[in-house]
């Protein structure tokens, strides 16, 4: 029994590391984000939040990443196109 009580507060202590670590993809400098628990739009989410983390103003979200690739406007604007595909998808599938 000892050890069926570790295991279930290891499981407990190790959810809530891992919904800390996901929120902080949520969250910015200022700001923060709630997930929606829809993928597409917690990907935009995620890419105003990071861009918020990396820069303090916006007029440097249009610079490139510090590893060199795309900028935050990039990321947020490719989070939004792939959103848009899909919903475009969903909607033709439901027709």
């Amino acid at each position: 029994m000892p050890a069926l009580r570790i295991s279930m507060i290891h499981v407990l202590v190790s959810s809530q590391l891992m919904e800390r670590e996901l929120m902080g993809e949520f969250n910015a400098y200022y700001y923060s984000f709630t997930p929606t628990g829809q993928p597409e739009v917690d990907a935009i989410l995620r890419a105003v939040a990071g861009a918020g983390k990396s820069y303090h103003h916006t007029d440097d979200w249009n610079e490139p990443g510090y590893d060199g690739g795309p900028s935050a406007v990039e990321k947020i604007q490719r989070a939004a196109d792939e959103a848009a595909e899909r919903f475009k998808k969903d909607q033709s599938d439901a027709v």
